[in-house]
């Protein structure tokens, strides 16, 4: 995480970045790496809540726009093998590109969490219910 130099629109994750518990605590079975080179372009997995359910993450370089069709084959495919019935994600109330992102994937907005970030900006809910 701490190579990964993120698009603007997530730049309030970059003090996590460097925290190593933030790193561990997203570090797990579903924990994925996006690598053209040796230059790291995505940070992305899961989060189990409870059998069923899982909440989804996403961390993108700057750069990561000029391969997303390589990513957005790759995140289809985790989607698809996932084990979970019901996956959240959330994306800033005003990050467009993320929305339609989230959505492509097939996830439906459930609802906005207001204050919801560590700096307190809104995002929407959005999930994807298999």
């Amino acid at each position: 995480l701490a190579r990964l130099r993120l698009q603007p629109a997530q730049d309030g994750f970059t003090q996590y970045l460097s925290d190593l518990q933030y790193g561990r605590a997203l570090a797990n079975d579903w924990a994925f790496t996006g690598m053209v080179g040796d230059r790291i372009i995505a940070c992305a997995g899961a989060v189990e809540v409870w059998p069923g359910r899982a909440a989804l993450w996403s961390l993108l370089a700057e750069d990561a726009g000029r391969h997303f069709v390589s990513l957005h084959r790759a995140v289809t495919g985790f989607l698809k093998a996932a084990p979970w019935r019901r996956m959240e994600a959330t994306v800033d109330v005003d990050f467009e590109a993320g929305q339609r992102w989230v959505r492509m994937l097939g996830f439906e907005h459930e609802g906005r969490l207001r204050g919801y970030t560590p700096d307190g900006r809104d995002q929407d809910l959005f999930a994807k219910v298999k």
